[in-house]
């Protein structure tokens, strides 16, 4: 009778700490739930810059989008920062309205282009001008008359004149998105843009192309980095859809010059986590221990699995692309592995078409994504575009050499370029060419 009477109540005693323990958890998890973000202790424009960079255009959209990182943001800022907040349009910078920014552009007496652009980095309501008026509003007839101007405003050159050291200009050429035009020199000196050589069945369709993760995966991708592109420069392009991309990239180029490509590099492994803990200063988490754990000991493995990797993830930005194995006369320059599946091939590359210009592709494209792949990956790789067919070869195992990088920067412009040129001036290699392997630091 004892022995029963302990068992029921070691029950009891059981069921009553199941209970609070229970009780705890669930109390625990709500704590969790409803701690503000850590990113609430932002001051309101640190904030404010991060959310602009995510190009999100109403507050359903705000609420609706949830990214892990430094975009996790509050979804009440408006609570958050209440003394602060005025409104939805000025918290994701949405572009001001016509009378918006004639007034805003005619009080601060704008006369230039140029001072234009400056003010748009002034910050607060100037950062929701438009990066190209002349394009956003239907409104606009001309530049003078939009400013207020009594004569029309020149654009300043973007370059020196050839006894002149390069400049670096402050602004970028105007964008024009899939203009008709012709690339020139030996590369399609007659043909219509894009070149008449390009796949015409791998032409990608905004809204209806997908790449083999989903048109969902895509978007959050280039959303992604989008944000790491604005995030770079400081504001978002005006430029809506994969277009504003473009835009940014240009304006990478442009703004940055011969250090577009280490500030392009550092974009890209914006884009994954610095996670696991304990990478060296300047290292990225997952990029170094992905070296570490798999590209050193593991090096024809590694080679495969991001040739893998890029295909599945990258066709939003490249266009349709496949895994080949190396072609025959490359395999003999492979370092690593048999050739055998380490070949992504681009069949037409949307980015590239998008641009129409050899210095983004150069600066914004293969010279950084080199950098990351074989020094902050560990894994060798060598692009290969083709611009008369606008493809492009990604192989892995195969290291770049200084005569790869001398022959892609001596690449002529297009005609079709949207800065008509502007981006080298009157220099016989474009400034934002930059210089050789080893001239700029990583």
């Amino acid at each position: 009778m004892h022995r029963t009477a302990s068992r029921k109540e070691l029950c009891r005693n059981f069921e009553s700490q199941s209970f609070l323990m229970r009780t705890f958890v669930v109390r625990a998890a709500i704590a969790m739930l409803a701690k503000p973000s850590p990113f609430a202790n932002l001051s309101f424009e640190e904030a404010r810059k991060f959310a602009r960079a995510m190009a999100l255009s109403t507050k359903d959209e705000w609420l609706e989008y949830s990214c892990p990182g430094p975009y996790r943001l509050p979804k009440n800022p408006e609570v958050v920062w209440a003394n602060e907040f005025r409104g939805w349009e000025d918290w994701l910078g949405v572009p001001l309205s016509w009378d918006e920014a004639l007034a805003l552009v005619r009080s601060r007496g704008v006369q230039s282009q140029a001072e234009y652009a400056r003010v748009q980095q002034d910050g607060g309501e100037a950062a929701r001008l438009p990066t190209q008026p002349d394009r956003y509003y239907s409104e606009f007839t001309t530049w003078e008359a939009f400013l207020g101007s009594s004569v029309p405003p020149p654009l300043p050159p973007l370059a020196a004149a050839p006894s002149s050291p390069p400049l670096v200009s402050t602004t970028a050429p105007p964008f024009r998105s899939r203009m008709a035009a012709k690339p020139t020199d030996s590369m399609a000196s007659a043909g219509a843009w894009p070149p008449v050589g390009v796949d015409s069945a791998a032409a990608w369709e905004e809204g209806v192309s997908a790449g083999p993760l989903g048109r969902t995966a895509d978007a959050f991708f280039e959303r992604a980095f989008r944000a790491a592109l604005a995030a770079e420069l400081g504001s978002d392009s005006s430029v809506h859809g994969f277009g504003g991309i473009v835009d940014l990239a240009r304006r990478l180029v442009a703004i940055r010059g011969p250090a577009s490509a280490v500030a392009a590099r550092r974009v890209l492994n914006e884009l994954f986590p610095d996670w696991p803990p304990f990478a060296p200063a300047g290292r990225r988490g997952l990029p170094y221990w992905f070296e570490q754990l798999f590209a050193r000991p593991f090096p024809a493995f590694s080679a495969k699995l991001n040739a893998w990797a890029t295909a599945q993830m990258g066709q939003w930005l490249m266009g349709p692309c496949e895994v080949t194995n190396l072609d025959a006369d490359v395999r003999a320059r492979s370092t690593v592995g048999d050739g055998v599946g380490q070949q992504v091939v681009v069949r037409r590359c949307r980015f590239l078409e998008e641009a129409a210009c050899a210095s983004i592709c150069v600066n914004a494209c293969k010279m950084p994504t080199q950098k990351f792949f074989n020094e902050d990956m560990g894994v060798p790789m060598r692009m290969v575009p083709d611009y008369t067919t606008l493809s492009c070869k990604f192989e892995f195992g195969v290291a770049p050499t200084a005569e790869d990088e001398a022959e892609a920067r001596s690449v002529p412009c297009f005609a079709a370029c949207p800065a008509s040129g502007e981006l080298r001036a009157t220099l016989t290699q474009c400034h934002t060419m930059g210089p050789m392997a080893g001239e700029v630091g990583r």
